[in-house]
């Protein structure tokens, strides 16, 4: 049986659920990395620790009437009943109720018992909380815009299931909202333990994106220290966000921006495209310090949603070609791996559609003046030389190469395909040779064990046996620690003869 209640001494709503069979928890467990067993016994209104400053305690949002409201939607399949519930929950106890319009729940082809009939009596006890069922699996891409459209309110405020809100979590992102509908808000994403259901010290906040095409975490950039007064509580400039939690006006994501590419399935990259979209068509990305929501990591091996066939690379395929243009295509597109070139990503129109309407700004813009803080700007920027090293011997074809573990000689490649064979260098002004698919990491050389490696660039200044000189005088691409020289006849380094003399072929 279930029944509710209202606790006279709170606001919390107070439920007692039924438990789903023991099998079905199991099942859940593995599928998503919870520990559904104790999380059916920790209860539905439980107090969290708020990990926003004490200034933030201080921020004064004036009469909350006059903010926009939001309506939170909730995408799900499958997921853990009391995860679930708890999220529904740390919405309706920790939102002001004039800024919250109502829950959506979009259930997007869940096959769990307890997510059917039982969740419809559940929720029918609840106050401002719907649910709509997709009649099939569409992705999360379809299932978000379908609460989207059914939203209320102003704005569209979307949440993972498996959240906790801190309190005062909701006022940070309603404030910055008003009054200009191209504002998007972020709040910090603090980490939760999936085994303990307690709070972890990792989390997300700003994010920058690599060119593998996935986000990850940054600091505040150089550009935008500058302006901020009150680093506890200003808004934040963020080049992406992780795409899991964010508030947005309505109107303006669906009828101006045009919504999500419905070219993406199922999950990921949407986060990607849709923060280029943002950013190149009028609109700014901001992360609020004061907004905090705790976000269950899955461990154990759980995944958030299964992606059938090759829906990843399509989805960052399309992204690549939507919004990067051929100057920065190619560094995305040489770490797909060769049949990612060949691949049908389908049509673009829509997207091309957006892009005139709105006269959006290309890539270059977005890389100049929203991450200027990226390898390629400011790493790489003006960088002494990029493109291929050659051979300067004229009777030879050979360039430097590098494979998986070692450098190695191969005959050379065109221009506008080098990056693809692993062909194509920076030499930065700080001496650090850097593989054009490979930006993160620098080609290391190691005088003991004699041979040449990708490892991970100096945090603030070159690592000594990462340093590189070239003189254009005797044509040698010298280690500057050993005084050996860079062969791209051998792929290796040692005597600096003229077999080891080479000249660098541009590339733009």
């Amino acid at each position: 049986m279930r029944a509710m209640q209202l606790d006279a001494s709170s606001d919390f709503v107070v439920v007692v659920r039924p438990v789903p069979p023991l099998a079905e928890q199991r099942k859940l467990n593995s599928q998503h990395g919870f520990n559904a067993s104790l999380s059916q016994s920790i209860p539905l209104n439980r107090d969290v620790r708020n990990k926003a400053g004490a200034e933030c305690a201080l921020v004064d949002y004036g009469d909350l009437s006059k903010l926009p409201d939001t309506s939170v939607v909730f995408v799900f399949c499958n997921e853990e009943q009391s995860v679930l519930y708890r999220s529904i929950h740390s919405v309706l106890n920790r939102s002001p109720p004039q800024l919250l319009r109502e829950i959506i729940l979009v259930d997007d082809g869940s096959s769990a018992a307890h997510l059917g009939d039982e969740l419809d009596k559940y929720i029918a006890t609840l106050p401002k909380v719907k649910l709509i069922r997709q009649n099939a699996r569409t992705g999360l891409v379809e299932a978000r815009l379908a609460g989207m459209r059914a939203a209320q309110a102003e704005t569209v405020t979307v949440l993972d299931s498996h959240i906790e809100v801190q309190e005062r979590w909701l006022e940070p992102l309603m404030s910055r909202m008003k009054g200009d509908e191209t504002r998007v808000v972020i709040p910090i994403i603090d980490g939760m333990n999936a085994k303990t259901f307690k709070d972890d010290p990792g989390g997300i906040q700003l994010c920058g994106f690599l060119w593998s095409m996935v986000e990850h975490g940054i600091p505040l950039q150089h550009k935008d220290a500058a302006m901020i007064q009150s680093p506890c509580c200003d808004p934040q400039p963020s080049p992406v966000m992780a795409g899991g939690l964010f508030s947005i006006n309505k109107n303006w994501f669906l009828n101006t921006l045009g919504g999500y590419d419905t070219g993406i399935s199922f999950w990921g990259t949407e986060n990607l495209e849709m923060s280029f979209r943002i950013w190149m068509c009028g609109g700014t990305l901001e992360m609020m310090p004061c907004s905090r929501v705790y976000h269950v990591f899955r461990t154990m091996g759980g995944k958030p949603y299964h992606v059938p066939g090759n829906t990843g690379v399509v989805n960052k395929l399309r992204t690549i070609y939507g919004w990067l243009g051929e100057k920065y295509a190619k560094y995305a597109l040489s770490q797909l791996g060769p049949a990612a070139l060949s691949t049908d990503y389908g049509d673009l129109s829509d997207v091309r559609r957006v892009q005139e309407k709105l006269q959006c700004k290309n890539f270059d813009w977005f890389m100049h003046n929203v991450y200027p803080d990226n390898v390629l700007i400011k790493s790489l920027g003006d960088a002494q030389y990029h493109g291929l090293i050659k051979a300067a011997d004229p009777t030879s074809s050979k360039c430097l190469a590098f494979t998986r573990t070692s450098g190695a000689s191969q005959p050379c490649k065109t221009k506008d395909t080098a990056i693809y064979s692993k062909q194509e260098f920076f030499l930065s002004k700080m001496g650090e040779l850097r593989l054009a698919n490979q930006l993160d990491d620098c080609i290391d050389f190691s005088s003991t064990q004699r041979r040449l490696s990708l490892n991970a660039c100096g945090r603030y200044r070159p690592i000594a046996s990462q340093e590189w000189i070239y003189s254009a005088g005797d044509q040698f691409l010298k280690h500057k620690s050993t005084g050996e020289c860079l062969s791209p006849i051998t792929g290796t380094v040692g005597k600096c003869d003229s077999s080891a003399k080479v000249e660098w072929d541009p590339i733009p």
